[in-house]
C-alpha cells in the first residue's frame, strides 16, 4: 500500500506534464482589429486561413473591444483575414509555433467608396460583405449530415447558449427569418425546427447587424436570414437525401424536396426523417489517499 502512494503521484505529474506538453504545441493566436484612428472595431470577421491554399481553418468575431483570440492553433503558416462593413479588408501573415502569437493590431482604413452589388460567377467565397448584410454560402461550409442547428454552429458570429438558443452578437435577441418571412418560432421550438431541417437544403444565411425598419427588429440585436435552395428550372424537379452516422448510437437522416415551377407559380416542399437518439453521460474520479473512487452516472 505504501508504494502505491507514491506511485500514484508519480503517475498523476507525468500526466499532467505530458497534457501541458500537448496543450504548449497548439498555441493560442491573439490580436485586434482597429480603424485607422486606432479605435477597436467590435464584430468584424476574422478568418484564420492555411497558407498557402487560403483554406479557412477558423473564423470568429471581434469582441466589442475589437478583440480576438484564437485557441490551440496547430503550427504552420497562416493568413488573418479581417472584414468590417464600411472598411477595406485587412491581411497579416502569422507564423505558428510552439509559443503564443500575438498579432500587431489590424487597422483596416475606411472604405473608398460605397460598394453596389456584386455578380459572383463561378465558384462563390465562403463570405460575401454587402453593404448592409454579410451573406454565408453554405456549400463552403463542410456540413455533410448534418441539421440546419449544427450548420449554424459553423456560421461566424452565431453562438448558441446552454439551451440550444440563437446567440448573436452576444444577444439572444435576434429575429431569424427564413427565406425573408418570419418564423414566428422562438426559443426550443426554433432550435427543434432547426434540427429538423437537413443543412443540404440551405443555400445561404444571411446576417442583418443593422437591419432596415420594414423588418421590425427593433429592440433586437440583428437579423438571421435563412434561404432556402428553391428550383429556378421550368415544371417538376426535385432532390432526395440519405445520409447517416454511428456515434455511440447510430442516427441517420432521410429527405426530399419537390418544386413546381409554373413561371409565375412556384410551389415548394420538403419532407424529412430524422433519427438521432443522444444520451448524456457524466464520469466523477476520486483520488483519496491511496484509494481511487469512480462514480458513472446515465440518463
Amino acid at each position: 500500500m505504501k508504494n502505491t502512494f507514491f506511485f500514484c503521484p508519480a503517475l498523476l505529474f507525468a500526466l499532467l506534464a505530458l497534457a501541458g506538453a500537448a496543450h504548449a504545441q497548439a498555441p493560442p493566436v491573439r490580436g485586434a482589429v482597429q480603424d485607422a484612428a486606432g479605435q477597436g472595431l467590435p464584430f468584424a470577421t476574422v478568418l484564420l486561413l492555411h497558407l498557402p491554399d487560403s483554406a479557412v481553418a477558423a473564423s470568429q468575431t471581434t469582441t466589442p473591444q475589437g478583440a480576438f483570440q484564437f485557441e490551440q492553433v496547430a503550427a504552420g503558416r497562416y493568413c488573418l483575414k479581417a472584414l468590417a462593413l464600411g472598411y477595406a479588408p485587412g491581411r497579416v501573415a502569422v507564423a505558428v509555433g510552439s509559443q503564443p502569437v500575438v498579432v500587431p493590431p489590424l487597422r483596416l482604413p475606411a472604405a473608398a467608396t460605397t460598394l453596389k452589388e456584386v455578380v459572383v460567377r463561378g465558384r462563390p467565397p465562403l463570405l460575401e460583405q454587402h453593404a448592409d448584410r454579410t451573406v454565408v454560402n453554405v456549400d463552403r461550409l463542410n456540413t455533410t449530415g448534418d441539421n440546419a442547428l449544427e450548420m449554424l454552429r459553423k456560421v461566424p458570429g452565431v453562438t448558441f447558449d446552454k439551451d440550444e438558443h440563437i446567440v448573436y452578437r452576444g444577444s439572444g435577441s435576434v429575429l431569424v427569418l427564413l427565406d425573408g418571412k418570419p418564423s414566428y418560432l422562438s426559443g426550443e421550438a426554433l432550435s427543434n425546427y432547426l434540427k429538423s431541417l437537413p443543412a443540404s437544403a440551405i443555400s445561404q444565411v444571411e446576417l442583418l447587424p443593422n437591419p432596415p425598419a420594414s423588418l421590425d427588429a427593433a429592440g433586437t440585436a440583428g437579423v438571421i436570414n435563412i434561404r432556402t435552395r428553391r428550383s429556378a428550372r421550368p415544371g417538376l424537379s426535385g432532390t432526395a437525401t440519405l445520409s447517416g452516422g454511428y456515434g455511440r448510437y447510430g442516427r441517420g437522416r432521410a429527405g426530399a424536396n419537390l418544386a413546381y415551377n409554373l413561371g409565375r407559380v412556384r410551389a415548394f416542399g420538403r419532407a424529412d426523417f430524422w433519427h438521432a437518439p443522444t444520451y448524456n453521460s457524466l464520469t466523477i474520479t476520486r483520488l483519496i489517499r491511496d484509494t481511487t473512487f469512480t462514480q458513472h452516472t446515465y440518463w
